[in-house]
This record gives structure tokens, sequence and C-alpha cells, in this order.
């Protein structure tokens, strides 16, 4: 698969929009988690001719998730303020992380 046909710039990164907020990472990120929504739809994208992966979901709250996905290891940081641990919560739950929180 070319760069072009994976929905890859050529050194694996992929853009990520979620609700206007724009991130770079990779698929192999992405699909960290086997049978997350999240790698699910990543796949689908990189099997795509799609220059950009949109998720229409809350971008702040990505960050923590991308955070997460990058070192699985590590204690999750996560939001000191209780309405966007609500708010992660439901994203976790919708992106099929539940080792998040």
């Amino acid at each position: 698969m070319s760069a072009m046909t994976d929905g890859t710039d050529g050194t694996g990164a992929i853009t990520v929009n979620v609700g206007g907020s724009i991130y770079q990472t990779t698929l192999a990120t992405l699909t960290r988690v086997e049978g997350s929504m999240l790698g699910a739809l990543a796949e689908a994208f990189a099997a795509s001719d799609d220059e950009v992966l949109f998720i229409d979901r809350d971008g702040p709250s990505f960050r923590y998730v991308l955070n997460y996905l990058r070192d699985p290891f590590a204690k999750p940081l996560l939001p000191r303020d209780p309405t966007e641990l609500d708010q992660l919560a439901r994203e976790t739950d919708f992106y099929g992380l539940p080792g998040l929180l």
C-alpha cells in the first residue's frame, strides 16, 4: 500500500481531526488497544483514500486518549476538573478504552 492509499503521509503519521482539534499520530498508536472502537475507526481510515481521519467527538478530551495510547504502561494523566473527567469517561466509553480510567 502506498502512502497515498493508506491514509499516512509517507512517515506513518496520520492527521486526526476530532471535533475540530487537529492531532498527529500513527496507525500503530490508534490501534494499540485490540478490539477498541478507536482501533476499528483507524483501520477503516487506513484502508480509505481519505487524507484526514475525522471523528465527531470532543476534541480536547482526545489528547488524554492519545497520551494514554502513546504510553499505556504509565499512570494516565487525567483532568482534575470533575466536568472534564466526566467528559473523558464518555469518550473512553465510546472509544472502547476502559484501561484509561
